[in-house]
């Protein structure tokens, strides 16, 4: 009996030691297999770490849509997209900032169409820049969910410490993890504090992302609206980050920086479009960047899918151009006063409530325009809903040249297509914070030349005397701002174009200069249809030697005082 309890403890025993070892070897296995895992993930076991990758951006778009002799246009866009794969190339299709706004095609159902015909042309990834803002933060988000693309924005933070949108994307080619993150300072920050948001570094947040990204990518790009190339190199001086793609200069161009990486931006509303090629392998990556310009469009045909997404946006621009917004009445006196002026004259058949907005050229049987050195009703009329548009940054006055106003208004309905045929290029509002000492100045040189028009500024919220006989400098008088004399001590906000704003040396929000996003004539829209309707008038008033010399008012319902009292 106890001879058989000894052979079954030994079996027993001999069957626990098999079982452990069958353990320990399914443990090893395990083991091994976790250790495979983790050099493959490292990149240490990959069989095929090379990877060429051709990367397509574009930048500042500005709702330019259409393909002509000097823009590309999605359609194009899209087609050097599919051209470049055709040869079994990898490719991305990046936007760097400024797509969603900027023109009626883009801002007439703000930016959707702009979505669809981007998904449609292939778009991989874009960060948002001031345009792209313009909305609001919840419809930029209701876009990014329409897109068939991420809309990258990693340091821009909500309240609860999450991020607005994505803050990066990883794609995987031929066993090579590529980054990309998107970063900003498009967004502006009074538009920030009112939505709850901040504007976190973009530098640091790179850095720690590029850290938390660590062993989980083989090359990094980053797309960054940024409006400084300090900031840009910054990025690009990051360790991990091979490329920048920024957007914030209107030039295109290419940086090559010392740690190997490169910054480049595309020029503006695809006047160049970008291809860098990444090439990715065992030793470590190379870049090559290459322009594709205006010379080189003819040679590209429409991508049919995109060239029908352009089509549809187009149509309903159209419908939105035929829009009426609202109607004017304007009286304006013509001014003969001096030589190289052009007076805003009414079409004959004004009088019958017809409307048009043209622009002052001999083809449209006007007389040529060569600019005005009086203030209008169409300007006064623009400077208005400048200052109406800026009140919110608490803006005292609005200054815009008169050579930016390419068009005159007539009494009747105001459509929109008309709004926009008032001005020649795309004007965006900003206002910048002035000293009174330097506002007379640019009052002053706004008479430069006087009696030839070259400077003339059209104004909102300033009176002033010109006097033609006194010495140059001193030939402004009573200049009055909210009722009050200019105070050259004292710190004004000017509402202004954002063009005149860089010519003034107000270049970056440091000097002062906040950006609306909202180009000038979509401001003028609301405008008209916020007040839908209104009484432009000009007058001649006697000047203080007792002649006559045209000066011009605006008045709506309430008010129709002259600006400029021109005294010769």
């Amino acid at each position: 009996m106890m001879k058989n309890d000894r052979n079954s403890r030994k079996t027993a025993v001999l069957q626990s030691e098999k079982g452990l070892s069958r353990n320990h070897f399914r443990l090893i296995l395990i083991l091994i297999a976790i250790i495979v895992i983790a050099l493959i993930a490292h990149g240490i076991l990959r069989p095929d770490r090379n990877a060429s990758l051709k990367i397509i951006y574009t930048g500042n778009m500005e709702g330019q849509i259409v393909g002509t002799e000097e823009y590309a246009g999605y359609a194009r866009v899209a087609s050097l997209a599919k051209e470049a794969a055709s040869d079994g190339s990898h490719v991305l299709l990046l936007d760097a900032g400024n797509c969603l706004g900027g023109s009626i095609h883009a801002e007439v159902d703000e930016g959707q169409s702009m979505v669809s015909i981007m998904s449609t042309a292939g778009y991989d990834a874009l960060v948002p820049g001031p345009l792209d803002f313009i909305y609001g933060s919840d419809v930029l988000s209701s876009l990014r969910s329409k897109a068939s693309f991420p809309f990258l924005a990693a340091n821009i933070m909500k309240s609860d410490g999450s991020t607005l949108l994505e803050n990066y994307k990883i794609l995987t080619i031929n066993s090579v993890r590529i980054g990309i993150i998107g970063v900003t300072t498009g967004l502006d920050p009074s538009q920030a504090a009112t939505e709850s948001l901040t504007i976190a570094d973009p530098v640091e947040t790179v850095r720690t992302l590029i850290g938390q990204m660590s062993g989980r990518t083989d090359a990094v790009i980053v797309l960054a609206y940024t409006g400084d190339e300090s900031v840009a190199s910054a990025l690009a001086d990051i360790s991990g980050v091979s490329l920048v793609i920024e957007s914030g200069s209107s030039e295109a161009n290419t940086d090559t920086r010392e740690s190997g990486a490169i910054v480049v931006s595309a020029g503006e509303r695809g006047s160049v479009i970008g291809i860098a090629s990444l090439d990715i392998t065992r030793s470590g990556s190379s870049i090559t960047n290459t322009f594709y310009k205006s010379t080189d469009f003819a040679q590209v045909s429409d991508d049919k899918a995109a060239a029908e997404a352009v089509s549809s946006a187009a149509k309903s621009v159209s419908e939105g151009e035929s829009l009426q917004l609202g109607s004017i009445t304007i009286t304006e006196s013509s001014d003969t006063s001096a030589e190289g002026t052009f007076s805003d004259k009414l079409s004959e058949d004004a009088s019958d409530n017809t409307s048009e907005s043209t622009a002052d050229s001999p083809a449209d049987g006007t007389e040529s325009f060569t600019g005005h050195n009086t203030e209008t009703g169409t300007g006064n009329f623009v400077a208005d809903a400048m200052l109406n548009a800026a009140s919110g940054d608490q803006a005292s006055l609005a200054i815009i040249p008169d050579k930016d106003i390419a068009g005159t208004l007539v009494t009747g309905p105001v459509t929109r297509g008309q709004i926009d045929a008032l001005f020649d290029t795309h004007l965006y509002l900003v206002t910048c914070k002035m000293t009174g000492g330097e506002l007379r100045t640019v009052l002053e040189t706004s008479f430069e030349n006087y009696p030839q028009a070259d400077n003339f500024l059209q104004v909102s919220g300033v009176t002033y005397t010109f006097n033609s006989s006194t010495s140059i400098g001193s030939r402004l008088s009573d200049i009055m701002v909210e009722g009050h004399t200019l105070d050259d001590a004292r710190t004004y906000v000017v509402a202004m174009p954002d063009t005149l704003a860089s010519q003034l040396g107000y270049t970056s929000e440091s000097t002062g200069k906040i950006s609306s996003g909202k180009t000038i004539a979509s401001i003028v829209s609301e405008y008209i249809q916020k007040q839908q309707k209104l009484n432009i008038q000009t007058d001649a008033s006697e000047s203080a030697d007792g002649s006559e010399s045209d000066t011009a008012g605006e008045s709506d319902s309430e008010s129709g005082t002259a600006r400029i009292t021109i005294v010769e």
